[in-house]
């Protein structure tokens, strides 16, 4: 959650927290293909062939997992919070597609609905007029909890306080 740097707007940028860069996941590939192959060969030359074709295929799923799980890491949301309308943009981070939800900021609410259940999790829904979305899916409960109050403090704020540039 990063404020923009104009005061006339707040903007808050939702994003997973990824753990590898692309290039730290291909280094991190090629370092397991490189001793995941050197065995299998290894074994290939004493004899025991087939091993390598299921070395291919444990670096092929490990490849896939891998690429799943980075392309995730693109997601993002954007919530702009300016004088009169707060702005959701859902998509990923370099693609120009992008689902935009518009609402006017003196009917926008925050809520945040309880877990259901014990292996639930709480949902933070933004809207207003009965249209909600639901924001921070990728979130801890407590950094969604965190996230309604500091949207609830910006949009309780009178825009009027507010200076233009």
């Amino acid at each position: 959650m990063e404020p923009a740097p104009n005061p006339s707007e707040t903007r808050f940028v939702i994003r997973p927290n990824g753990s590898l860069s692309w290039h730290q996941a291909m280094v991190f590939m090629a370092t397991i293909s490189t001793v995941s192959l050197g065995i299998g060969i290894a074994f290939a030359t004493m004899g025991f062939w087939v091993i390598l074709p299921f070395a291919g295929l444990e670096l092929l799923a490990l490849g896939a997992g891998l690429y799943v799980s980075m392309r995730g890491n693109d997601y993002r949301e954007v919530v702009t919070v300016t004088g009169e309308r707060v702005t959701v943009e859902f998509g990923r981070a370099g693609v120009s597609e992008r689902d935009i939800k518009d609402y006017a900021r003196a009917w926008a609410r925050v809520r945040l609905e309880p877990a259901q259940g014990r292996t639930g999790r709480s949902r933070l829904l933004l809207g207003s007029s009965g249209q909600f979305v639901e924001l921070g899916r990728c979130l801890t409960d407590a950094e969604r909890d965190r996230l309604r109050q500091r949207l609830q403090d910006v949009l309780a704020a009178p825009a009027a306080t507010w200076r233009s540039e």
